[in-house]
């Protein structure tokens, strides 16, 4: 089976072959700065495409990645339900958590398809050795899952989702309506960071975040909830980019006055691009060195 062919999308990438591969001009946010609130472990990628595009990072990340010990006796239940016809990673850390996991339960993954809900999680999962058979198109979400050929012929198959607690339920309900028998795997924990806001507010207040991207609505949630009233009232005249429609619904019960811009997709260069463009038409409130 040939190994799936993609690229990672940094905006100086200049070895990228893949036709899916865009180039940004540099510079185009210099002098700008922009907070980013992923995660610390899926930060460093997008953080560095903005510093190639000339601007600054202002790291924020509003949500924690823990864990979850994952008891024998559950992967042994899932020993015991019979071989796995297909398994979905949801993330990146799924694929970081769920792996050793899934070591224990080896002799049930026989000829399984590898599901990658986007690219930085076939990403992780090529940088393990594993072939990636199905991947979707942008937005990279359940939806785009559940629209591919490969995921609505799936009545008696037997499908692990491998995810963290309390993900969306959306992708299992409508596979279990299919006719699959849906498993979970939850190897990690989402967790709201406990840290100082005060450095982060004096910077805003001084007009050094100029923008901020959020990548889930967890991610919105806890941000409002970090920065309490007075960041929350800097946070509505910021400039905004989100990853998806259901982000930007969310965003508008904010009452946010600035722009929100919508990436065409989950990836770092489609942020960047949503970056540029909602920043577009303002100059830089202060010239950063």
């Amino acid at each position: 089976m040939a190994r799936l062919k993609y690229c990672r999308l940094y905006t100086n990438r200049s070895d990228c072959n893949c036709d899916e591969g865009k180039s940004i001009d540099t510079l185009q946010l210099k002098g700008f700065s922009i907070l980013v609130t992923r995660p610390e472990q899926q930060a460093d990628s997008l953080c560095k495409g903005i510093t190639a595009a000339g601007g600054q990072v202002v790291s924020f990340p509003v949500i924690e990645i823990e864990p979850l010990p994952v008891e024998a006796e559950a992967a042994g239940k899932l020993q015991h339900a019979g071989t796995v016809d297909m398994v979905i990673f949801i993330s990146a850390n799924a694929v970081r958590y769920g792996l050793p996991v899934m070591q224990q339960i080896k002799s049930a993954m026989v000829d399984m398809q590898v599901v990658a809900i986007g690219k930085a999680t076939a990403s992780a999962l090529d940088d393990a050795g594993m072939v990636v058979d199905v991947l979707p198109e942008a937005p990279y979400n359940s939806e785009a899952l559940l629209a591919l050929a490969e995921l609505h012929d799936v009545a008696g198959k037997h499908i692990l989702i491998v995810r963290g607690k309390g993900g969306r339920e959306l992708l299992g309900e409508q596979l279990t309506k299919r006719g699959a028998q849906v498993s979970y795997l939850e190897v990690y924990k989402r967790a709201i960071p406990d840290r100082n806001m005060d450095d982060v507010i004096d910077k805003w207040r001084r007009g050094e975040i100029n923008a901020v991207t959020t990548t889930s609505i967890e991610g919105i949630d806890n941000l409002v909830q970090m920065l309490g009233e007075a960041g929350l009232f800097l946070l509505k005249q910021t400039p905004q980019v989100v990853i998806s429609k259901r982000m930007y619904d969310y965003m508008q019960k904010l009452a946010i006055s600035a722009p929100v811009a919508i990436a065409d997709e989950a990836s770092d260069n489609a942020i960047i691009e949503a970056l540029i463009k909602v920043l577009g038409d303002q100059e830089p409130e202060v010239e950063h060195e």
